[in-house]
């Protein structure tokens, strides 16, 4: 009995000095990967800091008006914006398109099974689209 549980405590003892070297080692390599970021922020900000310098002196010999290149720079970013949106709402789209597909699928699939005849189902049409025809998580479950 004494003898399993010195083997209980010394196999406790491994798990335990185990646990710490794995600690340290995770801790090592996130001080490294910090430490390599942080290297990088700096060049970058170096990198914007010469960048923005440049651009200065370019405006500064094109005579361009400070205030013109200010009204250019929130129509960029305002383009940028509605360019994100654009994004969005197809992803959006494409997930609704899938979804119903996968809906009409699942359900034409259901129906046929149930003995509706292939005519009646014609009704029900799917939505032209670049979406896959795999099954999305939404429609996807096992039935028991």
């Amino acid at each position: 009995m004494q003898r399993r549980y010195r083997d209980a405590e010394r196999e406790r003892d491994e798990i335990y000095a185990n646990f710490e070297s794995a600690i340290w080692q995770v801790q090592k390599k996130s001080q490294f990967k910090n430490h390599m970021l942080e290297q990088k922020l700096d060049k970058l900000s170096q990198d914007a800091a010469t960048k923005q310098a440049q651009l200065s002196e370019v405006m500064k010999y094109a005579n361009l008006d400070p205030a013109r290149t200010e009204v250019l720079a929130k129509i960029s970013k305002s383009v940028g914006g509605h360019n994100d949106a654009i994004r969005n709402l197809q992803y959006e789209v494409a997930k609704a398109t899938k979804s119903h597909n996968d809906v009409v699928r699942t359900m034409k699939e259901r129906l046929l099974e149930l003995g509706v005849p292939k005519e009646d189902l014609a009704q029900a049409k799917l939505i032209p689209s670049q979406t896959t025809s795999a099954p999305a998580s939404l429609v996807a479950s096992t039935v028991f």
